[in-house]
């Protein structure tokens, strides 16, 4: 993953499954890039344990594997946190050039991937895993995955990270669109770098 979308807020549903208000100004993005900033939820626990927040993509560390992901809060020295996103594109290779799909939650209007924030730069990075069934042959690794019915907030950042990571508690079921190239222009930020490619008939290729 070198990219998400996050361009439809949902606007009930950060007070629904978060008890905390719409992040706003929102401000649609159709291609987050590292570097970008966007909408996160910073994770501390009690009983507020959710707090919305502008951070960047770090573009020095863009993904932690799980066992760095869980060192890093050990030690102290990061926070845990939430990226919403309503997609996230993936390149299949193989090809000329790559082609470049766009995966969703089937089931939701949005995803959450697991991350790790640092305060000090407010910039965050995605924990990664290995990528679901689905995905693997388009791609080897994948945003670790978190749904929204699976947030105990009576934990440690690191006990939470370990419940994350059970796969009854990330099983979402996802669907794969081939979306158009334009999405690989990072300058670009347009709806209809989401829109979906209709399928071209065997007898149409020929």
């Amino acid at each position: 993953m070198e990219r998400f979308a996050f361009y439809d807020i949902q606007s009930s549903f950060f007070e629904d499954h978060f008890s905390i208000p719409t992040p706003h100004p929102f401000t649609p993005n159709y291609n987050v890039s590292p570097g970008s900033r966007t909408s996160i939820l910073s994770f501390d626990s009690g009983d507020s344990p959710y707090r919305s927040l502008v951070a960047k993509w770090s573009q020095e560390q863009l993904f932690f594997s799980i066992e760095v992901a869980r060192q890093e809060l050990l030690n102290g020295s990061k926070r845990l946190c939430l990226i919403p996103a309503n997609g996230f594109f993936v390149w299949k290779a193989g090809f000329e050039e790559a082609l470049p799909f766009l995966v969703r939650s089937i089931t939701s209007p949005l995803l959450f991937f697991g991350g790790i924030l640092d305060q000090d730069t407010l910039s965050f990075s995605i924990v990664e895993t290995k990528a679901e069934l689905l995905l693997f042959p388009i791609t080897p690794s994948m945003p670790l995955l978190v749904s929204p019915g699976n947030l105990p907030s009576q934990t440690t950042p690191a006990e939470l990270l370990e419940y994350w990571t059970r796969p009854s508690s990330s099983s979402i079921d996802l669907g794969v669109v081939r979306v158009p190239d334009l999405v690989k222009d990072p300058s670009l930020n347009t709806p209809e770098l989401v829109q979906p490619i209709p399928k071209v008939r065997e007898e149409e290729e020929g």
